[in-house]
C-alpha cells in the first residue's frame, strides 16, 4: 500500500491524520498532550519535557539534541528487530517496512526532533542487529552442506548491504515526512548517527557490525576496511572445519548466483607438524586466468578485504592489531 503524505502517521490503514491518531486536531494539542504524560522541566528558560524513566538519563539525551528525547523500552527495539528481520528475509515490501516505522513513531509519540532521531537511531541500530542474524542465518543453512555446525562460520552478501542501506534511506524519507507535517525543520542523521550510544560493537553500519561481529564473536575472519562498498551480487562464505578427519577450511565466492568452492590449506598444531599454516588472506587463495582477472577484478578486489584464519591463531593473538 502506497503511504498516503497527507496521512503519513496512518498506521491503522484509515484516513487518520497524525493528529488524529493522537486524539487531538492540532500541532499545540498534541504537544500539549506529550507534555501531559512526562515530566516537565526547565533548561535555559526554555520548557521541555522528557521520555526517561530514570533521570539519570537524561543528560545523555540533552547533550545530543535541543529537545528532549525518548526512552525506548527492549520489548520495543525487540520488536523493530524481527520486523527488520521479515524485511531482510522478503517477507516485507519497502512499503510495508515504512508503514512500521511511521508506527513506531506514532506508538511513541514522538513529536519533535529529538524524538523523531530516538526512534530513527533506534530503528537502524535494530537493523544492523538484523543483518548480521540474517547473514548468520545464511553461513547456518550452508553450513549444513558440510555436515557440520560448530558456529565456526562467516557468512557476507552484497545484498543485504545494500538492503541495510535501502532501509536507512526507507527510515529517513519516513522521518522526514513527519518533521514536515509537524512543521519541525531538517533533521540531521548525519549527525545523530556520529554520536550514536549504540557504538560499542562496531560502527553504525551494516559493514562495522559484521566486522565486530565476525572478528570478536566468531573469531574466524577480520574486515580489513569496513568502509570499502562491495560490488553488487558479490558473497562470501568462510568455515574453518577444523575436525579430527580434516583440517582444511572452506571458502565460496559468489558472483551474481554463481558460486566458486575452494579449500584453506590450514597445517594445525598436532604431533609430525612443525610449520603452523592458520591465516590467510582470502582474495589470495583464488586463482583466475587473464582473462576472468579483469572480469572478476571488483569481486577479488573486496574478497581481499578479508583475513581468515583458525579460532586456535585467534586465541594465540588476543592483540586484536596482530591480526
Amino acid at each position: 500500500m502506497k503511504v498516503d503524505n497527507s496521512s503519513i502517521y496512518d498506521v491503522s490503514r484509515s484516513e487518520k491524520s497524525i493528529f488524529e491518531h493522537m486524539g487531538v486536531s492540532s500541532k499545540e494539542e498534541a504537544i500539549a498532550k506529550a507534555k501531559s504524560q512526562r515530566d516537565t522541566y526547565e533548561f535555559k528558560g526554555i520548557e521541555k519535557w522528557n521520555g526517561c524513566e530514570q533521570y539519570n538519563d537524561l543528560g545523555k539525551q540533552l547533550v545530543r539534541s535541543g529537545n528532549a528525547g525518548l526512552n525506548i523500552s527492549s520489548d520495543v527495539r525487540t520488536d523493530m528487530r524481527l520486523t527488520l528481520e521479515d524485511y531482510y528475509a522478503g517477507k516485507l515490501s519497502d512499503e510495508e517496512l515504512e508503514k512500521s516505522f511511521l508506527s513506531y513513531c506514532a506508538q511513541l509519540g514522538a513529536c519533535n526532533k529529538a524524538q523523531i532521531l530516538d526512534v530513527y537511531e533506534n530503528f537502524i541500530n535494530m537493523s544492523r542487529y538484523a543483518s548480521t542474524n540474517t547473514c548468520a542465518h545464511a553461513a547456518s543453512e550452508l553450513d549444513q552442506k558440510y555436515g557440520e555446525s560448530r558456529h565456526d562460520s562467516v557468512y557476507y552478501s552484497a545484498d543485504i548491504y545494500y538492503a541495510f542501506e535501502k532501509v536507512k534511506e526507507i527510515a529517513q524519507n519516513a522521518s522526514e515526512k513527519i518533521a514536515e507535517e509537524l512543521d519541525l525543520g531538517d533533521l540531521d542523521f548525519e549527525e545523530r548517527e556520529k554520536n550514536t550510544i549504540f557504538n560499542l560493537d562496531g560502527d553504525f553500519s551494516f559493514n562495522g557490525h559484521w566486522a565486530w561481529t565476525a572478528q570478536n564473536l566468531m573469531n574466524r575472519c577480520t574486515m580489513i576496511d569496513s568502509d570499502m562498498v562491495p560490488p553488487e551480487g558479490f558473497e562470501f562464505y568462510y568455515k574453518e572445519r577444523n575436525a579430527p578427519d580434516s583440517e582444511e577450511g572452506v571458502i565460496i565466492l559468489g558472483i551474481n548466483g554463481v558460486r566458486k568452492e575452494i579449500t584453506v590449506p590450514f597445517r594445525m598444531p598436532r604431533a609430525g607438524v612443525t610449520e603452523y599454516i592458520q591465516k590467510f588472506n582470502a582474495g589470495e587463495l583464488f586463482k583466475y586466468t587473464e582473462s576472468d582477472t579483469a572480469k572478476y577484478e571488483d569481486y577479488n578486489r573486496f574478497l581481499r578485504n578479508f583475513d581468515i584464519y583458525t579460532r586456535y591463531y585467534f586465541a594465540r593473538n588476543l592483540d586484536n592489531s596482530s591480526l
